[in-house]
């Protein structure tokens, strides 16, 4: 119950952005939703050890006024500019964008110093702006594979995971109102579970 409570409270203080959600979808936000047009591309596909790939998300919703995302790969390393982060060697949003016209693009780039095909992947968010997980959409943009040198399997990179060292915010599976109305909730449930422990048994 405890760790429920630390949860929420994180989840309401920091809407920084959340890695490790590239693959599996911002599931917190519901299920993947046709409301939201995802879109990455990547120029060039084809580059040399050290060559510098742009790439760019762009996020659309009909009614969406945030917008966010978590891309990652399959080994390379990310540069982002202002308003995102590396957290783990993935990108992720420092903060919710702001979309014009329902729509916002991320630009940051990407670069490789061993041959390989390299699989660029993840997800992209829109909120409707309520402070809630209720009410946002996501889905996945196809993603782009960049060859790099001569191509084939990219080297295995998984245990250089570019942890930058900050905290990774847990998934904000409640916030607003409805977070507001749990902690309370938590609150009462541990101090009555303090309080059966302090009593004398007999």
């Amino acid at each position: 119950m405890v760790g429920c409570l630390v949860v929420v409270i994180s989840a309401l203080a920091s809407p920084n952005g959340k890695t490790g959600v590239a693959a599996a979808g911002c599931s917190c936000h519901g299920n993947a939703s046709a409301q939201a047009t995802i879109t990455m591309t990547a120029e060039p596909l084809a580059v040399e050890p050290g060559d510098i790939v742009n790439l760019t998300v762009l996020v659309e919703a009909p009614e969406g006024v945030g917008a966010g995302l978590n891309i990652d790969a399959q080994g390379g390393e990310f540069v982002v500019g202002d308003e995102m982060r590396i957290s783990k060697g993935e990108v992720t949003h420092s903060e919710p964008a702001t979309m014009v016209d329902h729509a916002h693009t991320f630009a940051f780039t990407w670069s490789a110093d061993a041959d390989g095909d390299y699989k660029i992947y993840g997800a992209g968010l829109a909120s409707d702006g309520n402070g809630r997980d209720v009410g946002d959409w996501w889905n996945f943009p196809p993603s782009v594979t960049v060859t790099v040198g001569a191509g084939g399997e990219p080297p295995d990179t998984a245990e250089d995971t570019g942890d930058t060292g900050e905290v990774e915010e847990p998934c904000s599976c409640a916030s607003g109102a409805a977070a507001a109305a749990f902690v309370p909730a938590v609150f009462a449930g541990a101090a009555l579970a303090r309080r059966r422990r302090a009593a004398p048994v007999g």
